[in-house]
């Protein structure tokens, strides 16, 4: 990966920030009153970005602190913490589901579980001249398909059945007891999920000519559960485990209207020493601060990096249900309006970087607009400034009021057109494009270079195990 691609990571941040409808707890609220009343400078009591004297850093400076804190972050990663996992993994993947008669009683019980959940026919519909498609609705619940299994030595075996939790056991390499568990609780929401395929069957006359087709599909909807638990031990010691709380209460039907309806989302993955958490995800479009997320990863207790955002969304008024589901596009006209008034990463507690967009669409229009006009130079050069005047990002280090540069967009000439690049701008008024390579090049920053194509390496490495695994998993498991 260049140098810039990495630079550009940054500003990345910030945009996945500004496109997401999110929010954090009330101690963001004093941010937001800094950045607004200091004239969009967060911290310097409107000084343009020039920062405060003796506090901020000189580009090379930056340089070894950005590098300083790279590696910190990086070093705080590394592939290894996953092998562990990544080898029980493989090695219940290689050795107990990699051929069809292995599995075949897991199969045979879902199968058997799911002919028995009755229908209800929905007609049929003719698609042209010669197919019929025969629509039956069907309710799934996961309390359905809970059943107890342990392997036997040379195949997998169903011991108990209707139970109130699903759970597989199975020795790891060593002989030691793997335990998997899923269990579902609290109120349930019955929800559309989509329509798929269940069979097919061809059609002939007296004669033996082909004249069509019936196709059956299954109207799925499924009784979402409030609470989900999965956990995987190892001779009663917790390798991983993962929490999830579900708020669908706001629906008034079975059909998710994006213009109208709210959910909600809670949730903690524990595993190889870290914690994955989103205290909450909630999105309630038309609504003041009515989108919400605050993320958190740790690694053994340590803070490696928060995300917390907050907004509001106009959206399109679509429907996810059984006759919009083929037609629904999610693209980007489907925000109409919509703004973030926080958007703030933190990593390691080192570095800092704090946002807000007056406008979400008036900014990403600008941008298209400014690709639309990339031949006029003028044209470009305003559509950056209005988006540039939509969007405040400044940066900070330690979690100091000091600020030690903004993020912005510039317009830059490229053989007969203008592209338009992120800019980091430092305190002292010098500023770098973070896509070309005058300060973010591989001169500046070797070592991190080095450690980040070290690090992609490795997690490559990672996923193609992955992809191996899946290559000896059964086709009805893929």
């Amino acid at each position: 990966m260049s140098l810039p691609l990495m630079a550009a990571a940054m500003m990345a941040g910030v945009g996945l920030s500004l496109s997401m409808t999110a929010c954090g707890d009330d101690p963001v609220e004093e941010t937001i009153q800094n950045v607004e009343d200091n004239g969009g400078q967060d911290g310097q009591g409107g000084q343009g970005g020039q920062g405060g004297s003796g506090n901020t850093l000189t580009p090379e400076q930056h340089k070894q602190r950005l590098i300083e804190i790279g590696e910190a972050f990086m070093n705080s990663i590394p592939e290894s913490d996953f092998e562990e996992l990544a080898s029980l993994a493989e090695h219940i993947a290689n050795k107990y589901c990699s051929d069809d008669d292995q599995v075949d009683p897991i199969a045979d019980y879902v199968e058997d579980v799911y002919e028995s959940i009755t229908g209800t026919s929905m007609g049929s519909v003719s698609h042209g001249s010669n197919t019929i498609y025969n629509y039956t609705r069907r309710l799934f619940r996961a309390s359905q398909f809970h059943a107890h299994a342990r392997w036997n030595g040379s195949q997998w075996v169903v011991t108990e059945k209707n139970t109130r939790d699903t759970r597989l056991e199975c020795p790891d390499q060593n002989g030691r007891t793997v335990v998997a568990t899923l269990t579902t609780s609290g109120q349930e929401k019955e929800v559309y999920i989509y329509d798929f395929d269940e069979g097919r069957e061809d059609i002939y006359d007296n004669y033996g000519y082909y004249t069509g087709s019936s196709k059956e599909l299954a109207v799925a909807y499924a009784m979402v559960p409030e609470k989900i638990h999965a956990v995987v031990t190892r001779d009663g010691s917790t390798l991983a485990e993962v929490d999830v709380t579900l708020d669908l209460s706001s629906m008034s039907g079975t059909d998710y209207n994006f213009s109208s309806d709210a959910f909600g989302v809670q949730y903690t993955v524990k595993a190889a020493g870290y914690e994955f958490r989103n205290n909450r995800i909630a999105a309630k479009p038309g609504q003041e601060d009515g989108i919400q997320s605050d993320i958190t990863i740790l690694k053994g207790g340590k803070t490696l990096l928060t995300m917390t955002v907050r907004g509001s969304a106009e959206v399109q008024n679509d429907t996810w249900s059984h006759d919009t589901a083929d037609e629904l596009e999610i693209d980007e006209d489907f925000v109409r309006s919509g703004k973030v008034t926080v958007a703030n990463i933190d990593v390691l507690g080192q570095l800092q970087v704090k946002a807000i967009c007056k406008d979400v669409r008036g900014y990403v229009d600008a941008i298209l607009d400014a690709d639309d006009a990339r031949y006029d130079e003028s044209l470009v050069k305003s559509y950056v400034q209005t988006a540039n005047n939509l969007v405040t990002a400044n940066f900070f280090y330690d979690k100091s009021d000091v600020q030690q540069g903004s993020f912005r967009l510039d317009a830059f000439f490229k053989r007969d057109h203008f592209d338009v690049h992120p800019v980091l701008v430092f305190a002292d008024g010098s500023s770098y494009s973070m896509i070309d390579e005058t300060y973010f090049n591989e001169g500046n920053f070797q070592s991190l270079v080095d450690l980040f194509n070290r690090l992609e390496e490795d997690y490559e490495d990672l996923g193609e195990r992955m992809e191996d695994w899946g290559d000896s998993t059964p086709d009805y498991y893929k």
